[in-house]
């Protein structure tokens, strides 16, 4: 694993930056002290829209990929804002295709503002917090770690009003912001294909007659749907 460079990122203002309490995004029943605030650059308006969080695999299939973006682009077009962890893959994807059709996204980052992980995605996390929303709970200048990953997830299953696992693993840091999510009433749409895999254990943990917050995504609008309603 690499770890982020300075210089291959063009860092916010400091001074731009807006830190609120992390209650402002749903963190509850203090679940989130380790990280009573929040850190800002770019268009907080967008807290205040229907959000859903599109997450899944970073070593995602070229299929998985083309789901999240179409996912993403009827977000868009429905004015629902795409939130994502700026990952490879799957939230590449989403975020990507959110912004080429002409709709809003909040990236929720496993660093602090000032810096990028992976490095590769630099210039689009750049675009994020010109145009869109860039979301940290750590502090500018803090050292990042791998472990930061699992915080970023608790934050986004508590901002976004759903979240959707396009394509995941039994062991994906996706099922961490799964349990997150559920935990606080948050329903967890899964990809229909997720179900229909032999390989894979994880998503019966979810779907079931007695999980009231799984649900299977089989259209765009299940989801949409539930968060323009809420």
């Amino acid at each position: 694993m690499t770890t982020a460079r300075d210089e291959d990122y063009v860092s916010p203002e400091q001074v731009d930056v807006v830190t609120f309490e992390s209650q402002r995004v749903g963190v509850t029943n203090g679940l989130l002290l380790r990280f009573p605030q929040i850190h800002a650059i770019g268009d907080l308006s967008l807290i205040d829209l229907p959000r859903v969080a599109i997450v899944g695999a970073r070593k995602a299939s070229v299929e998985g990929r083309r789901r999240a973006a179409q996912l993403a682009r009827d977000c868009a077009r429905a004015g629902v804002v795409v939130v994502s962890g700026l990952a490879e893959g799957i939230d590449h994807a989403a975020h990507t295709a959110a912004i080429e059709h002409g709709g809003k996204t909040i990236a929720i980052i496993g660093t602090p503002l000032d810096k990028v992980y992976p490095d590769k995605h630099a210039a689009l996390q750049r675009r994020i917090y010109s145009e869109h929303l860039l979301l940290s709970p750590f502090t500018w200048g803090d050292k990042f770690v791998p472990s930061n990953f699992p915080d970023r997830n608790r934050i986004m299953a508590r901002l976004a009003m759903a979240t959707v696992i396009i394509e995941a693993s039994d062991t994906s840091g996706s099922l961490h912001q799964a349990v997150e999510s559920i935990q606080v009433g948050h329903p967890v749409f899964i990809a229909a294909g997720m179900l229909e895999s032999p390989k894979l254990t994880w998503p019966k943990r979810f779907i079931g007659d007695d999980k009231p917050f799984g649900r299977v995504l089989k259209t765009s609008s299940d989801v949409i749907d539930f968060a323009r309603s809420t």
